[in-house]
């Protein structure tokens, strides 16, 4: 079966800039208007619109396709203006994008607060291609218009705020609310891009910082975890999420001495050789599993081992059995990647070490 492909949320806020111009210059209501994007054109539904002499508000609904993340049903508003003395520019944050409008970001989109990103510190945290998007099809809108005024153009997301806890955003330093992302304006599902694109942000932020040491763990409770034992500055303790094989090579590249922290399931999967950890690159096979531990345990152990139906039962198994497996697990893959290895319980104790 065919995944469907999205859109992000820079595209998002590029058709709710569209659809109010259309109405507020050409009085045209559009259910759907197309933008320009880096790989063609795209169609993209308008939810909402409001509108007088002066103004319109629209709005798009954000769609992440087969591959939803926390910004997937999210609202985008658009308020374009011919009157510069709106009531909802007053708090608002300007920023510099053309010299033939003026554009504004409010409510729920966050501010740039550290060093290391692609914007600029007290910036809003709109990403260098949904700029681009932004000005082109404005300028675009315009120049086929002949419209000669300069229109007054600002972007809220009005649950930006409370989406944007279940991102990274606050640990990369970007505070308030969502970041406007994209790269082609297109989500393809099953993408790595906008993980591993939040992975080079704080690998990025770490260097700025001249870090030599850092901790990449594959979730927040090995986080947690490592943040115990291991007294580094928060900016050094980057979540990986699956993408293992990515984050501790760009790592390495990068030139960081690098801990790895994680649970059981994902710390054999690494040390299986899963390049992502994720179920979709590969479920837990027990059979597999046995073939990998057989090194490292005795038969006895193996056999107890072997009832075992999840990670997680495996790890209760040899917890209840006390089987001294997780150090030498963590030695393996420590050697192996040429790193430091941190094993932590479901629970959040450490269980092993290199």
């Amino acid at each position: 079966m065919k995944l469907r492909e999205g859109f992000t949320t820079g595209s998002a806020s590029t058709a709710a800039i569209v659809a109010a111009l259309n109405v507020l210059y050409k009085g045209r209501v559009y259910s759907f208007v197309s933008i320009k994007i880096p790989v063609g054109l795209l169609k993209i539904q308008v939810n909402s619109l409001f509108y007088s002499n002066n103004f319109c508000i629209s709005s798009v609904i954000k769609d992440g396709g087969d591959d939803p993340d926390c910004t997937h049903g999210i609202e985008i508003i658009a308020k374009v203006s011919k009157n510069k003395k709106e009531e909802w520019l007053k708090n608002a944050h300007e920023l510099k994008l053309s010299d033939k409008f003026y554009f504004f970001c409010g409510k729920g989109i966050g501010l740039v607060t550290k060093d290391g990103l692609s914007v600029k510190v007290g910036e809003p945290a709109i990403n260098p291609m949904p700029r681009k998007m932004i000005k082109e099809n404005v300028e675009l809108f315009l120049v086929e218009n002949n419209v000669l005024d300069k229109p007054y153009i600002i972007l809220e997301v009005p649950k930006g705020y409370e989406v944007a806890k279940h991102t990274l955003n606050e640990r990369l330093g970007i505070s308030g609310g969502i970041s406007i992302l994209g790269t082609t304006g297109i989500v393809k599902p099953i993408s790595m891009d906008a993980y591993t694109a939040t992975i080079d942000l704080s690998l990025n932020i770490a260097k700025k910082k001249k870090f030599k040491d850092i901790v990449l763990s594959f979730g927040r409770q090995s986080e947690l975890g490592a943040k115990k034992i291991l007294n580094f500055h928060e900016d050094a303790f980057i979540i990986i999420g699956d993408f293992f094989r990515y984050g501790v090579e760009k790592a390495k590249e990068m030139g960081f001495n690098v801990t790895l922290a994680g649970q059981p399931g994902k710390i054999l999967k690494a040390s299986m050789d899963y390049d992502n950890t994720n179920v979709k690159f590969g479920e837990f096979s027990m059979e597999k599993t046995l073939q990998f531990l057989s090194p490292f345990c005795n038969s006895k152990e193996l056999e107890k081992i072997s009832h075992a139906k999840t990670a997680r039962h495996l790890a209760e198994i040899i917890q209840k059995n006390n089987i001294k497996l997780w150090d030498k697990i963590a030695e393996y893959l420590g050697k192996k990647e040429r790193i430091s290895v941190l094993i932590f319980s479901y629970e959040g104790d450490l269980i092993g070490r290199s």
